[in-house]
């Protein structure tokens, strides 16, 4: 729910918010910085200004894993409670219900076919507004996912390392 999402400003003294632990940083062409926290949601700084942003009530929704400034420059955050999307000031989540393999996400990678998200539960794609799945890649953990030189997208798992190059899927285990 995009109206759970709200900002609280903070003072550079308070940057960190108590109890929370720094997992993830990003920032955008225009210099802002973004920090994920592990429980206080998002904190973003810029021009001396700090806010942050609670996504939700829950703590798995504030426990920030990944945040990817896109080339488009708004801002995914992958949370223990789904995946969010900042787009110009307001909100959305994805989880299990929209099509995510899991709401636990560890990982994004922006490439020319879409956002890919690496979830607990497999591989998601966001393209056009639409969340497809990777359906030979349901129910491997994906920790990290990356873009090569040449377009190729590898993610890391649990099992081992998977390649995807033009539709083709290389799976390298132990």
């Amino acid at each position: 729910n995009a109206s759970a999402c709200r900002p609280t400003a903070l003072t550079t003294s308070t940057m960190r918010p108590p109890g929370a632990s720094i997992t993830a940083l990003g920032q955008a062409e225009d210099g802002t910085l973004w920090v994920g926290t592990g429980g206080a949601g998002v904190v973003e700084i810029k021009g001396g200004h700090v806010v942050q942003h609670l996504l939700g009530g829950d703590a798995p929704v504030n426990h920030v894993c990944c945040l990817l400034q896109a080339q488009d420059q708004s801002l995914w955050v992958g949370t223990l409670g789904g995946l969010f999307h900042l787009r110009a000031g307001n909100w959305t989540r994805l989880t299990v219900q929209d099509g995510l393999l899991d709401d636990r996400v560890h990982s994004l990678c922006e490439c020319p076919d879409g956002l890919w998200v690496g979830t607990e539960g497999g591989l998601n794609l966001w393209k056009d507004g639409v969340l497809s799945r990777e359906p030979r890649l349901a129910g491997h953990s994906f920790r990290a996912v990356l873009r090569d030189r040449k377009d190729r997208v590898w993610a890391a798992c649990r099992s081992g390392l998977v390649c995807l190059d033009q539709g083709r899927l290389c799976f390298f285990s132990k």
